[in-house]
């Protein structure tokens, strides 16, 4: 029909990211907040403030040794440069590590494994791979930089993403490019790039089976790639301005 079923409506200012566990959708904003809501209701179940504007909200998995059941945290990435972890039940802020001096662009937990690992993505270029871990003895929750990439130096990342199967992630710029990396090494694979690609290119998503990746930008086209080759599969211009954003339907 193409009419909303229902509006989600509580943030005071741009929405800047939304996650969901299928669940739950949680939702992040330039107004100082975190928010936790119900598919079937309009308004949030929770909000949650916090000191500074968030960027980026994901989920990560965090699979404790000689425990039965995982936990899982809110993730977040904020103006200051840092990330933050949070308590999903309470919405308590449990630990925070300053990765870069410019804002975190964009999070995305790697959820292959529930090892705890995320890309992080900064507004300078740079990107961090952090790892969610938990003291065997004490308990204490903690984040670490496992290893840090000169993704697209000297211009802006707009956007990161795990690959599902958890071995690759990609990076979008104003560089005009997207490029897909090695999760292990930090290694470059590949840079995706095209003649008539000459602007801004704001997201990237993986289909489920990892081997598709499609991009869009500034300059109106959604395109599609193939992950092993590398090769430009489709275009497809279907808007009257940039595509800012893509999802992946399984």
């Amino acid at each position: 029909t193409n009419k909303p079923i229902l509006t989600y409506q509580s943030h005071q200012t741009n929405v800047t990211d939304l996650c969901t566990d299928g669940t739950m959708m949680y939702s992040c904003s330039e107004d100082l907040s975190w928010r936790v809501w119900d598919f079937s209701q309009s308004r949030p179940t929770a909000t949650y403030q916090t000191n500074c504007c968030l960027n980026s909200i994901g989920l990560i998995n965090l699979e404790a040794q000689g425990e039965s059941e995982g936990q899982k945290f809110v993730i977040t990435g904020n103006d200051r440069g840092q990330v933050e972890l949070w308590n999903i039940q309470d919405g308590k802020e449990i630990t925070q590590l300053r990765v870069s001096q410019s804002p975190i662009r964009s999070i995305a937990p790697i959820q292959e494994g529930k090892n705890g690992l995320a890309v992080v993505g900064c507004q300078d270029g740079i990107v961090v791979i952090i790892q969610v871990s938990k003291d065997p003895t004490s308990g204490e929750i903690s984040i670490k930089e496992v290893r840090k990439v000169e993704a697209h130096v000297g211009s802006v990342l707009t956007r990161v993403a795990a690959s599902p199967d958890g071995k690759l992630f990609a990076t979008a710029s104003a560089d005009s490019t997207a490029k897909l990396w090695f999760v292990e090494t930090g290694e470059l694979k590949a840079k995706l790039a095209d003649a008539s690609q000459t602007r801004w290119v704001w997201d990237v998503a993986f289909t489920p089976d990892s081997k598709r990746i499609c991009t869009g930008g500034t300059d109106k086209f959604c395109r599609v790639w193939d992950v092993e080759t590398c090769e430009m599969k489709k275009q497809m211009e279907w808007h009257q301005k940039g595509v800012t954003c893509i999802a992946i339907i399984p």
